[in-house]
């Protein structure tokens, strides 16, 4: 199934006379990288350094460890660029100014009595566009995530709105908890909403980035990563038999498309044997999307828009190595060949533990052992054929042809 988007429906431009006053605190703000913050009370602070904002290099993970360790009050002064806004939005988040009046959008999307603490920032690398995480007065996390996006003729959010929705009524309810609901998903005026709600956890990029690269910490993410992709991609499984695309069509620039090599050779017959069934793909698989609990285990998937079914099974399963090996060993530095090297390396870290991954979750599909290099470079070349063009990031949807191909042709399957 792809999920199609939904052409907008016009709603009130006005908010109804007598609603009550807003529920957005739009005084003291703090700013850390991309994130404002409200600073009328401590939760919404605290949540940002614990869960939501990653480090950026040592000195700013020190800065920010040792700010736990005081009172909120002083560590926001220190660690925050705070101002006042005389009780209007931020001018950096104007539909965040838009939101605050509609009261019955936030009454159905927190019904809580109370003010609201918030963080927010722009979303993605979309200019146009902001995230706010919605805090209540009882308790230390967000009750909801809203997307926000000047209206327009077809939706922004409703690809990201149809697949939560379509994952909630499809999986079992182990998996389904570990996706967000749709709160709601409206056009107000020239305002585009769509609110998630929020799952509990820290993402294993933040997580990564507040307590530097390890092999515990990499065994731990890669081992949740595993955990979750096994049983998705085995409940999400199509009918349909996944395709190895011929040599012809994939053999790279300089190379006979009329000769299989060796490993294609092998792979093929392999899958001959045991076929890949074509499986449900999340579509940015990275770190930054998978959340996990206290005690390590996954506690949500976020983050939906590119999904789709009947997709190829090794997307996602290479697209999550790929980023969070460069995470690790590449400075955290997109389309680096060093680090897709050092991810991919037996003998370096975090390489073993990446195979590892690999290897478990093509077991989970019932490929057969000894497949897993060559489906790299089958993955490789298949990513050189379909490159996207978004901006420069860490999805791999992104990279250029050229970086798939030199990858290719410095790695031997």
């Amino acid at each position: 199934m792809r999920v199609e988007r939904v052409v907008r429906r016009p709603g009130s431009t006005t908010s109804e006379p007598g609603s009550p006053p807003n529920r957005l605190r739009l005084g003291r703000v703090g700013r850390l990288g991309s994130f404002t913050v409200s600073l009328e009370r401590p939760t919404a602070f605290r949540y940002l350094l614990d869960s939501l904002y990653p480090p950026h290099g040592g000195r700013e993970r020190l800065r920010l460890n040792l700010a736990r360790r005081l009172p909120w009050g002083l560590a926001a002064a220190w660690v925050l660029q705070t101002r006042s806004t005389a009780g209007s939005a931020p001018e950096e988040l104007p539909l965040l100014g838009k939101l605050a009046e509609r009261s019955d959008l936030l009454d159905r999307t927190t019904p809580a009595s109370g003010p609201l603490s918030w963080i927010a920032g722009r979303r993605g690398g979309d200019p146009s566009s902001e995230m706010v995480f919605l805090l209540p007065e009882a308790g230390p996390d967000p009750a909801a995530v809203l997307q926000l996006c000047p209206a327009a003729d077809v939706t922004a959010f409703g690809d990201e709105a149809g697949a939560v929705r379509w994952l909630g009524s499809s999986l079992s309810s182990p998996l389904a908890e570990k996706v967000p609901r749709v709160l709601l998903h409206e056009v107000r005026g020239e305002l585009e909403v769509l609110a998630l709600s929020a799952l509990p956890g820290t993402s294993a990029y933040v997580e990564l980035r507040r307590r530097g690269p390890s092999g515990s910490l990499a065994t731990r993410h890669l081992d949740a990563a595993v955990d979750w992709l096994v049983p998705f991609q085995r409940e999400t499984r199509s009918e349909r038999r996944w395709r190895l695309p011929s040599w012809s069509e994939l053999a790279p620039p300089g190379t006979d498309p009329a000769t299989e090599p060796d490993w294609f050779r092998l792979l093929r017959d392999g899958l001959d044997r045991r076929p890949l069934p074509r499986v449900g793909r999340h579509g940015d698989s990275w770190p930054r999307n998978l959340l996990l609990g206290a005690e390590g285990g996954v506690s949500g998937v976020v983050d939906w828009e590119a999904f789709r079914t009947n997709a190829s099974p090794l997307d996602d399963l290479f697209d999550f190595a790929l980023a969070y090996g460069e995470s690790v060993s590449g400075g955290g530095s997109p389309g680096s060949l060093d680090s897709f090297l050092g991810t991919f390396g037996e003998g370096s870290f975090p390489g073993p533990r990446v195979w590892t991954y690999v290897r478990q979750t093509l077991a989970g599909l019932g490929v057969e052992p000894g497949l897993d290099r060559p489906l790299l470079g089958v993955y490789l070349l298949e990513r050189a054929r379909r490159v996207g063009v978004g901006p420069r990031s860490r999805l791999a949807r992104d990279r250029p042809a050229s970086f798939w191909l030199e990858c290719f042709r410095r790695w031997s399957p």
